[in-house]
């Protein structure tokens, strides 16, 4: 029986979790550690955690799982330890996105991220169905993400701000 944890603390799990993991090394070496360690597992928990607040109308765990679903896609698992993601629980966030797109009920930082998933790594989405509107949302507005943002925004938001805060550009 899993215990539901809220956002902050699914983002001091994420905060504990990132210092835990290692740093260097050859992607062999990582991959091992991240098994020796339950690192992949702890992070599959973490998505859990996000997706099922998502689903509860939470639109930060929205966000930060919709980031997992599509880091999980473009970053070597090695390195984000986010190697197994629920493809079911992903497909119902995705689901639910989809439907707040339709009723138009994203803020501007969320259609902004889309953006910018969309535009570098569309294939993120594959595989799933039931998602037209995210997708053609994505695709006639593939450009949002080159407005600018504060990297302060992406403070205490785990590998999402970690993500947005390591490109080191102005957005």
């Amino acid at each position: 029986m899993s215990i539901k944890l809220d956002i902050q603390q699914l983002t001091q799990k994420e905060t504990a979790l990132l210092k835990k993991m290692m740093r260097n090394g050859y992607f062999e070496e990582r991959d091992a550690f991240n098994e020796k360690f339950d690192i992949y597992a702890e992070w599959a928990e973490i998505f859990n955690g996000y997706g099922n607040l998502a689903l509860a109308d939470d639109m930060e765990a929205l966000k930060r799982a919709v980031f997992f679903i599509w880091y999980n896609i473009v970053e070597p698992v090695e390195l984000s330890g986010i190697k197994y993601i629920d493809k079911n629980l992903a497909a119902k966030v995705l689901t639910m996105l989809n439907t707040m797109i339709e009723e138009d009920k994203i803020d501007c930082e969320f259609k902004w991220m889309l953006s910018y998933y969309y535009s570098l790594f569309d294939y993120y989405l594959l595989g799933y169905t039931g998602i037209d509107s995210l997708i053609n949302f994505s695709q006639q507005n593939d450009y949002l993400w080159k407005g600018k943002k504060e990297m302060s925004l992406f403070e205490n938001r785990g590998q999402l701000g970690n993500y947005w805060k390591s490109l080191n550009w102005s957005i």
